[in-house]
């Protein structure tokens, strides 16, 4: 009998050191997945006309489109983009892009599209300046100037939803689609 006590004794001494380890992982996994699910943190910016062009009206948190999958699309999909602008990403759509933002915007993106986390994951889509911030030339020969509180005198926004729309229809739209994208190109590798 004395012999089965001094068995049972270090079996029950690493049953509930295995029992306590399982409880704290099981506690950190908790913790980290509570985070992870409960982020909602939009990009936002001190300068109100950045605030304008880049920040959020709440649209990329019900709507947004994972960041990954927006980086992609027009490359998967060029059949859907406006015939002989293929090659131009969110370009073709008349989607402005402003070149001296570049270095204080995390990720390169149109005029008028925000970005938000939630719930771990990167999202992205339109807000005000979509519709509101156009460009003009002040010669024939000028550069693009963008003035913000102008009507988008460039963006086809039927031609995007048609895009998006014929692209989440597509029967190729998949997880193996996608991510055999990115291993032939790699993400964040497109504009």
């Amino acid at each position: 009998m004395e012999a089965n006590i001094a068995v049972a004794k270090p079996i029950c001494r690493w049953v509930c050191w295995a029992v306590l380890v399982a409880a704290i992982v099981g506690l950190i996994v908790g913790i980290y997945l509570a985070y992870r699910f409960t982020i909602d943190r939009a990009e936002s910016f001190n300068d109100p006309a950045m605030q304008f062009k880049y920040g959020s009206t709440g649209g990329d948190k019900n709507f947004g489109i994972p960041y990954a999958i927006w980086e992609v699309l027009p490359q998967m999909f060029p059949e859907y983009m406006p015939k002989g602008r293929e090659d131009q990403g969110w370009a073709a759509f008349g989607f402005v892009y402003d070149e001296n933002d570049k270095d204080q915007l995390p990720h390169h993106r149109p005029i008028g599209t925000s970005f938000r986390n939630y719930m771990g994951v990167e999202r992205i889509f339109l807000n005000c300046a979509v519709c509101h911030a156009g460009t003009l030339r002040t010669s024939a020969n000028g550069e693009h100037r963008v003035y913000l509180g102008m009507p988008a005198n460039l963006v086809d926004l039927q031609a995007f939803q048609d895009f998006i729309i014929n692209a989440a229809l597509d029967e190729r739209f998949t997880p193996d689609y996608i991510l055999a994208d990115f291993r032939n190109t790699g993400p964040g590798s497109h504009v």
